[in-house]
């Protein structure tokens, strides 16, 4: 809906996934790999942040 598509597949995914997974090329352009780990890297730090504080009223970070 948001990506346009170029190939629709339809099937079990984890069968799907598997006989697609042989066919990958490695990547050595890792800059966008390295963003996004260091992009949930925070996200995580923030995550431990919200979901360690004794606010009232608790925050749902902390249930989760």
């Amino acid at each position: 809906m948001r990506y346009p598509i170029e190939v629709g597949l339809v099937g079990d995914s984890r069968r799907t996934l598997a006989a697609l997974v042989p066919l990958l090329q490695p990547n050595d352009h890792r800059r966008f790999l390295e963003h996004a780990q260091a992009g949930m890297q925070k996200w995580w730090q923030l995550m431990e942040e919200r979901g360690t504080r004794p606010d009232v009223p608790m925050k749902p970070q902390v249930i989760a």
